[in-house]
């Protein structure tokens, strides 16, 4: 079934595969068409920034895909420290390692292991 952004919960941890599926890039649905997530590629190391945009620009032409979690924080909390961020972060990728630190390293890498299948 092909997932719409009429069918997102804010706070959703959503991403779409980029480069002919050599990566995925990952961002939080915050509502109202928008995404919070990391701008900028691995070897950009200069200045990276954490921003949000249009849903339509995250996506960039690809696919939406949605990370469901068996045990997770309601969606108005994820949104909630997803905005934190999205204020107070300069540097960094913020949602995998805050992921690991909500959920655990090990359901964040089960859950991304299951992307390659």
């Amino acid at each position: 079934m092909l997932l719409t952004e009429k069918k997102l919960n804010y706070g959703d941890h959503i991403y779409v595969r980029r480069k002919g599926l050599l990566y995925s890039h990952h961002g939080i649905y915050a509502g109202e068409g928008t995404v919070i997530h990391f701008k900028g590629a691995v070897k950009e190391k200069k200045d990276p920034v954490v921003i949000k945009t249009d849903i339509e620009n995250f996506l960039n032409g690809g696919k939406l895909k949605r990370l469901d979690y068996k045990k997770r924080l309601p969606y108005a909390e994820t949104l909630r420290i997803a905005r934190d961020h999205f204020q107070n972060m300069a540097r960094g990728h913020f949602i995998v390692l805050r992921l690991e630190r909500v959920y655990g390293k090990d359901l964040v890498k089960q859950e991304y292991d299951k992307l390659d299948t």
